[in-house]
């Protein structure tokens, strides 16, 4: 350090100047010393909110009668019992559902990190697709999407989500639905039957639905007991009902349906008033 000059003022002024030089000095050394703050690292949930569900909205997911089922939980999770005690394990859960009506699913997108490869979702989004009976099949991180098409088995890289209507004219083609057997495939189900259909019911349904009106004679569904088939025959006849389905040279204008069980119970106004909806209901 300099020396500083005798006596006054100009003294004064001095030992100030210096007092401020080690001051700044060792301030400098300190913020050195200190670690720099890292940025957060960037999470699923990012991509989703920043990138995915814009992407899926430009494209038209969220207009008219198409919608976006986002964090949608479809199965209730395995029981696993030990010993004595059952435990349910965690649902599986799509980041995205893309649903061409409110009845109707054609694709599921799982999301990724934007630091990490959207490959690395595309075999979780091929899963979900198979459990769901969906043909299309989309990761992506933000920066990337990929495809999957079951139909042809084909992987490709995209810059943008299809819209809707590409995705449709796509599953019409491939499963080769005239006009006529895809607006009645695209029925509504009945919602005032009293219980949403579960991910497996909306496939059985929409399956029988789909062989029927495409002149498949002959359907068989066989499922397990306490997996809802009442519910399930009475949507199936319900969409081929509403949308005034016939045989082929049939003359009456809307269905007739025979429903038989081996109880009586199966076919009365006691399994959720739905069947009822066909007929009224005995006092």
């Amino acid at each position: 350090m300099a020396a500083c000059p005798e006596g006054g003022f100009a003294r004064w002024a001095c030992l100030t100047k210096s007092l401020l030089v080690l001051s700044n000095s060792w301030k400098l050394t300190w913020l050195c010393q200190q670690p720099f703050a890292t940025a957060p690292m960037p999470t699923e949930a990012d991509t989703c909110r920043a990138y995915i569900t814009p992407a899926l909205r430009a494209a038209g997911w969220e207009s008219g009668c198409h919608s976006i089922g986002e964090q949608r939980t479809f199965t209730d999770g395995r029981i696993v019992v030990h010993g004595n005690r059952a435990a349910r394990r965690q649902g599986k859960r799509a980041d995205y559902i893309l649903f061409y009506t409110s009845d109707f699913p054609l694709a599921v997108v799982e999301a990724k990190a934007e630091d990490k490869p959207a490959d690395d979702g595309l075999q979780q989004a091929k899963d979900y697709a198979s459990i769901l009976g969906l043909k299309f099949a989309y990761a992506s991180n933000g920066k990337g999407i990929i495809e999957f098409d079951s139909a042809t088995g084909l992987e490709r890289r995209l810059v943008a989500f299809p819209t809707p209507n590409e995705l449709w004219l796509r599953l019409r083609s491939g499963e080769k639905l005239s006009d006529d057997a895809a607006s009645r495939l695209l029925t509504p189900i009945n919602h005032a039957a009293g219980k949403e259909p579960r991910y497996y019911q909306r496939i059985a349904v929409n399956s029988a639905v789909r062989a029927i009106v495409q002149g498949q004679k002959r359907v068989l569904l066989t499922m397990a007991t306490g997996t809802g088939k009442t519910l399930m025959a009475f949507q199936i006849c319900w969409k081929l009902w509403s949308s005034k389905w016939k045989l082929k040279n049939a003359p009456a204008s809307k269905p007739r349906i025979l429903y038989l069980a081996d109880r009586a119970f199966f076919c009365g106004c006691s399994q959720g008033q739905a069947l009822c909806r066909f007929r009224r209901c005995p006092a």
